[in-house]
């Protein structure tokens, strides 16, 4: 009897702990600030048809709106980092190498969340002289989406190699080379 009292409540948590995350479908941050290179989100979801994966917007230094989905017919890195993360900012060289010479398109999406996360964000890519495209998702919903869709995982950094048909073509998990992702961009095709 003892057993079934602690059995019970055990499969109650462990299949309530299985159910799959719910994740923002469509959402519109009205707060969405830009200043140069770096934006936070501006939107989750689709700006019409968008192809997996989830589909996201920013705006530019000048205010105008871009989507991940305006890049179909290029190879992106889509890369999840933070400014406290090691191994995210051992990678950024060849990140910006890669987005400098290349016709793959970089866009660093930072998790950073904490304090004054724009000013925060903005400080280390203007100390880092970090020029290819940062988005924030300080509300890590954009980041959970991807989790959700690709079966990543909660670590950092990650790294969505999405060819030029706009799918996923491999997940880096882990701080990679200049040679790992040049590697990967080149099987994309």
């Amino acid at each position: 009897m003892a057993m079934k009292t602690v059995l019970i409540p055990l499969l109650i948590l462990l299949v309530a702990g299985c159910q799959q995350a719910s994740t923002p479908s469509d959402q519109v941050f009205s707060d969405a600030v830009y200043l140069g290179n770096v934006s936070s989100v501006y939107r989750i979801g689709a700006l019409g048809d968008a192809p997996a994966p989830t589909d996201f917007s920013w705006r530019d230094s000048s205010g105008v709106v871009h989507s991940l989905s305006e890049y179909k017919g290029h190879d992106v890195l889509l890369n999840f980092w933070a400014t406290w993360c090691g191994y995210c900012v051992a990678e950024m060289p060849a990140l910006q190498d890669i987005s400098r010479d290349s016709t793959a398109v970089v866009i660093g999406v930072s998790t950073d969340n904490a304090g004054n996360t724009f000013r925060t964000v903005q400080d280390f890519i203007r100390g880092n002289k970090i020029s290819y495209q940062i988005v924030i998702d300080s509300s890590q919903s954009l980041y959970i989406d991807y989790i959700a869709q690709s079966g990543g995982t909660s670590g950092i950094p990650e790294t969505y190699v999405i060819g030029k048909d706009g799918t996923i073509k491999f997940l880096l998990i882990g701080q990679q080379s200049e040679q790992s992702f040049r590697y990967r961009i080149a099987l994309a095709n």
